[in-house]
């Protein structure tokens, strides 16, 4: 079987360069998701940037009070932006079917490319016949390494993950200022200190009043006796 596509024409490398690129491809991706599956299973210590960017958006949104909605939609919508090789997952799941479509696309483009006496040839049924083998052994690769099955688990470990944090904490009420109500006992003593106090000015009102009304006194008595001692000795 390998002698003779060895042996056989440039369109039939063609196809089997195409099967194979599909299976390297799909192994890579099938490996690369098996990673995440993996680092998915312990989320609060995983090195994965993706993972670390999802688990970081949900606990900031959920410390912020912001509703991220379902834990199941939230991890729905990150897992489809995930990319690998500029491809988001969605198409590593069906790349079979991709380069299959690939394989059917260069054996039309054959019957235009060769002449008419190689429609019906020998040349023309072995490159066909591969053709064939070529998208049945895509198929087989595609339901061989299951990356949608990877898929629904990497889901489901990050959505366990989520739903399991615990509530952030809600900042405690205030508490009410507590009121001091006085006894009767505490009211009759600031009642008294009140009127002790209101005495107490008094009494510095007076003694000042009597001051000044002494001094007053004394200036009016220096001017008696000045003019009197003006008058005596003139």
């Amino acid at each position: 079987m390998m002698e003779k596509i060895i042996n056989a024409g440039i369109g039939v490398h063609i196809l089997w360069g195409i099967g194979l690129l599909g299976l390297i491809l799909k192994i890579i991706a099938n490996a690369y998701i098996q990673g995440l599956v993996k680092a998915s299973e312990n989320m609060a210590t995983t090195r994965r940037k993706k993972l670390r960017i999802i688990r970081q958006k949900y606990e900031n949104g959920k410390s912020l009070g912001i509703n991220n909605g379902s834990g199941e939609a939230y991890v729905e919508k990150n897992i489809r932006n995930l990319r690998f090789a500029a491809f988001p997952m969605e198409f590593w799941k069906r790349s079979g079917r991709f380069f299959s479509g690939i394989a059917v696309v260069t054996m039309a483009s054959a019957f235009l490319y060769y002449d008419v006496n190689w429609r019906g040839s020998p040349d023309m049924i072995t490159f066909l016949a591969n053709g064939v083998l070529v998208c049945a052994f895509l198929y087989a690769v595609e339901n061989i390494l299951l990356i949608n099955n990877k898929m629904e688990i990497l889901k489901a470990n990050i959505r366990d993950y989520l739903e399991n944090i615990p509530a952030t904490r809600e900042a405690s009420p205030r508490a009410p200022a507590i009121r001091r109500i006085s006894s009767p006992e505490e009211s009759q003593d600031d009642k008294k200190i009140s009127v002790v106090k209101s005495r107490f000015q008094d009494a510095v009102t007076d003694n000042v009043k009597e001051d000044e009304s002494a001094a007053a006194i004394v200036d009016e008595n220096q001017d008696v006796l000045n003019s009197f001692l003006k008058e005596f000795f003139s």
